[in-house]
């Protein structure tokens, strides 16, 4: 049987292929039944045989979205992962570190490099569309106070003090 993690049995929430999965949370199918399971970063995807109809199912630890018009859908679990990341000013290394300390596998660099350019074009146009907005209202509060542009366009004003 293959190691079957804590936080994959913690959240064994998604799932597709037979009926008999909606059983998984009364006991048809036991966690204790894994026959294999493939990592993906943080998320896994064990086969799981049913007691009752005897059917291999592949359960699913996180959903999936897609980040271009082809390849492989991205786990949202590990796209999170690369958000908080880069919220709190962590990389690569302390990522594993806090993972190793909740005793949780790492993550590979490849894994969390795609997830990190996934975040980053993401975060850079809502900061550019930010920046837009902002200068804009700026610019029409300058104009309100009665300020006239320059030869070249630009809005200046002089403060007294």
């Amino acid at each position: 049987m293959p190691q079957f993690d804590w936080y994959v049995i913690r959240n064994i929430m998604y799932y597709n292929d037979h009926t008999c999965i909606l059983l998984l949370f009364t006991g048809p199918i036991s966690l204790g039944n894994v026959i294999s399971e493939q990592k993906f970063g943080l998320a896994s995807r064990p086969s799981v045989k049913c007691n009752i109809c005897h059917q291999v199912n592949n359960v699913t630890t996180s959903e999936q979205h897609r980040t271009g018009k082809r390849g492989p859908k991205a786990y949202d679990t590990n796209t999170r992962l690369a958000s908080a990341s880069l919220d709190n000013g962590i990389g690569f290394s302390r990522v594993n570190s806090i993972l190793s300390a909740l005793e949780i596998p790492s993550i590979t660099r490849s894994t969390y490099k795609k997830r990190e350019r996934e975040i980053g074009q993401a975060t850079e146009l809502v900061a550019r569309e930010s920046c837009k907005k902002m200068l804009i209202q700026e610019s029409e509060m300058v104009k309100e106070r009665g300020v006239v542009a320059d030869s070249d366009g630009l809005l200046a004003t002089v403060s007294i003090l």
